[in-house]
């Protein structure tokens, strides 16, 4: 029998931001994550001993709650039925179709959230928590780690997934903070969430795990083997495009879908006028059915391209510029490969100056031809390679081993 002290529980969300974490912080921690998708996809890299909190939804003190959740939405369908409850504002605005469907809502999250954090409190019991890392804080998975890590004493995390380009104080979800401590990716982010009102004590420099890949030669595609992966021809230049997704947020107005339809047609002008390959690379948050639709639009106006919705180091390498639609990650992921950028603009948000040259589109060939790479915009956005072994001893300090 080994004598070895039990490693201490790390409590976790899951996501690409935080995958390329999950062994080496295994090495420190005994790793319970949130969702169980990802306890087993921690599994498929070796990682022994995982907890998933759906190893406690049978436990009495979580079924107790999911009934005290539906207590709570009973009261509210009661409340609305009866009148007392007319969300005011909303309720001019959207009519009585909001208060219809509110009460399952409200359902879904009070249940969700009491049942994750009535599991929180078994593990906590059972297993103890050294500390709760996220790679967000503001949708209800990732808010309710946090706010039970706050609320416990626990040390809490948040690794953001992405850098945000939009102004600070703009009233976006992403401008609030609920973890204790930021693992912030450089420069830029600090002074982001700095304007977002975070004290600087809060945050660390660690830089983004998942790109760490991208500085390792080695773990790269060569331009050739990128391009000869997409049919691409010998000589033939490659435009990408970078879409993106809308979210019901302060940027967009009222009808984004058009939007960026209309900005898909520019890309695909662009791309006809200059006799390139158009290699579309889809947004993750985008819907499988789109596949079909940018396949049909390219096919549509006659142009060779393909359409891609992972590896984006393959994508990246075969492009002679990147199309990105608005301020995307995507674009700091293509300057750290040397691949030049161009921003097809959105409404409210944008790079920061020193960033890649952006338009409207109607001068998108133009804009394109005098694209370049910008080193600096890197750095600002990102610490550099080795962000794994940096965020690894962020959370064991924080979390004092």
């Amino acid at each position: 029998m080994s004598d070895e002290a039990p490693k201490p529980v790390l409590l976790m969300t899951g996501n690409l931001t935080l995958a390329p974490l999950f062994v080496p912080l295994a090495e420190h921690f005994r790793l319970a994550f949130a969702d169980d998708a990802f306890a087993k996809a921690a599994e498929g890299f070796d990682v022994k001993d995982v907890l998933s909190l759906a190893d406690f939804s049978g436990d009495t003190a979580v079924l107790d709650a999911k009934g005290q959740a539906m207590l709570a939405a009973a009261d509210l369908v009661e409340e609305v039925g009866n009148g007392k409850l007319t969300l005011g504002t909303a309720t001019k605005l959207h009519g009585q179709a909001l208060l219809r469907w509110l009460p399952v809502s409200a359902f879904e999250m009070l249940s969700m959230s009491i049942a994750r954090i009535s599991a929180c409190s078994v593990l906590q019991k059972k297993e103890g928590i050294a500390g709760v890392l996220v790679h967000e804080d503001v949708t209800p998975n990732g808010r309710v780690l946090a706010q039970f890590g706050n609320a416990m004493g626990i040390p809490t995390m948040h690794l953001p997934h992405a850098n945000h380009f939009l102004r600070p104080g703009s009233g976006d979800i992403h401008c609030t903070a609920v973890a204790e401590h930021l693992g912030v990716t450089g420069p830029y982010m600090r002074d982001w969430y700095s304007a977002c009102g975070v004290m600087d004590d809060r945050m660390t420099t660690v830089g983004m795990p998942r790109w760490d890949k991208l500085y390792d030669e080695e773990r790269l595609p060569s331009k050739a083997q990128a391009r000869n992966a997409f049919g691409i021809k010998d000589g033939e230049r490659v435009l990408g495009y970078g879409t993106t997704w809308f979210q019901v947020t302060s940027v967009w107005g009222d009808n984004p879908e058009a939007y960026l339809t209309e900005s898909l047609h520019t890309v695909i002008a662009a791309a006809k006028e200059t006799g390139a390959f158009l290699l579309l690379s889809m947004h993750p948050g985008e819907l499988e059915e789109q596949v079909n639709f940018y396949a049909q639009e390219i096919r549509g106006a006659g142009i060779r391209g393909a359409v891609a919705r992972a590896h984006p180091e393959h994508t990246l390498r075969a492009m002679d510029c990147l199309v990105s639609q608005g301020p995307s990650n995507f674009g700091i992921e293509a300057n750290i490969l040397g691949t030049p950028v161009v921003e097809l603009f959105v409404p409210g948000a944008r790079y920061p100056d020193g960033g890649p040259e952006g338009t409207w589109g109607k001068d998108l060939v133009s804009t394109i031809d005098r694209a370049t790479v910008h080193p600096g915009f890197a750095t600002a956005m990102n610490a550099g390679a080795s962000s794994i072994e940096r965020t690894v001893e962020w959370v064991r300090a924080t979390c004092s081993l």
